[in-house]
């Protein structure tokens, strides 16, 4: 298809900046729709997939083990062009997928099947697929149930989007309530300390009723303060398990999503942080995401065997936090590359959406800077 089509890969990458989705995390929420799947087709291996402009993203799978790929070396490049499916019968046939390893060696995958994820904006995000090493044919009904399932699973990515959005709200409104919690608690703890000096002052016999209301405003305030302090603490806990990241694991997580792709050119990732802010915590709505998808179009246009750098390190300024991120490389292919590339423009939309900016450096080792408002906790 032409590259002004809906499903121009910017088209589908901006559809994707739409959801922040971690997916990291996604392979419990897809498996009963990917086994369901396996089962309904009986094929040896199969996955569900999310596609962006170059890449491929297994979010759930069964049978085989596979990280982050080249869409370029897969049949998927194919199906995400297509409207309903794409099916390769004998893969040692077909002029370019012939060439693939999995193709001429170990696991020798013969068949391919694969139906797209395609958004109620008619964009396709992704992919199910299947591999088998015999040659397969599926009925019309089992074709039927497997474009019934891709529109189930673009529901649930969609279902996704709404409940972190949510969970964002939800997470202001509790911060919200935990403001208010302070606002109640202050004088509060003024009324028992008031209530402490009164009850040293009433020693006289005659004054003991006043003394046992006072006691009962001591004890009462004492109460409602240990019971807020104990939904403060308790909450923020459970909010900062789900919700939060600092920069040391953020590191974690860009090694452990990214290292396929560097293993793919044997690229050497260095990731530095500034170790005095490396605990603080913030929300990691779009952190994730942004970052490391800027992280996938540098590794595109960096010679193989050269290095990566990204500098990493928070800043605050007034009451605002910011994380800020540094590219910088020594064998860059083309600078002209990433500044007219349209993808990257999709990524520089978003972070300007979100009050950030991306920018293009000109000097001779670093590539461009991030810088991203963060929400504190």
């Amino acid at each position: 298809m032409p590259l002004n089509s809906i499903q121009n890969p910017t088209n589908r990458l901006s559809e994707l900046t739409k959801n922040d989705l971690d997916y990291l995390d996604l392979e419990t929420e897809f498996q009963n729709i990917i086994e369901l799947a396996k089962n309904i087709t009986g094929l040896e291996v199969s996955l569900l997939n999310l596609i962006d402009a170059h890449h491929i993203w297994p979010i759930s799978q069964s049978g085989v083990q596979l990280q982050v790929m080249l869409m370029a070396d897969t049949p998927c490049q194919y199906t995400i062009e297509s409207n309903n499916y794409f099916e390769v019968k004998d893969l040692t046939s077909h002029d370019t997928l012939k060439e693939k390893d999995y193709v001429k060696n170990a696991p020798f995958y013969k068949y391919y099947i694969g139906v797209p994820l395609k958004t109620t904006s008619g964009i396709n995000i992704g992919s199910i697929c299947f591999f088998d090493t015999q040659a397969k044919t599926l009925s019309d009904t089992q074709l039927k149930l497997l474009q019934i399932l891709a529109k189930e699973a673009v529901s649930k990515i969609e279902a996704l989007k709404v409940q972190n959005n949510l969970r964002k709200e939800f997470f202001e409104y509790r911060a919200n309530q935990r403001k208010i919690a302070n606002d109640v608690r202050n004088p509060l703890a003024g009324i028992i300390g008031l209530s402490d000096v009164l009850i040293e002052q009433f020693e006289d016999i005659e004054k003991n009723e006043a003394k046992e209301y006072n006691l009962l405003i001591n004890k009462s305030s004492k109460s409602i303060l240990t019971t807020l302090e104990d939904v403060i603490i308790n909450q923020k806990i459970k909010e900062t398990e789900l919700n939060t990241l600092n920069l040391k694991t953020l590191k974690d997580r860009l090694i452990e999503l990214y290292s396929p792709l560097l293993a793919i050119k044997q690229i050497q990732l260095n990731i530095t942080l500034n170790d005095l802010k490396a605990n603080i915590l913030f929300l990691k709505n779009n952190v994730n995401y942004l970052v490391g998808n800027l992280l996938t179009e540098v590794l595109l246009n960096i010679a193989e065997h050269g290095t990566l750098t990204i500098a990493i390190d928070l800043i605050i300024k007034v009451d605002q936090l910011y994380i800020k991120a540094e590219y910088s490389t020594e064998k860059l292919i083309n600078t002209q590359n990433l500044v007219e590339n349209e993808v990257l423009k999709v990524y520089e939309n978003k972070v300007v959406e979100l009050g950030g900016a991306l920018i293009y450096n000109q000097t001779e080792n670093q590539i461009f800077e991030l810088t991203l408002p963060l929400k504190s906790i």
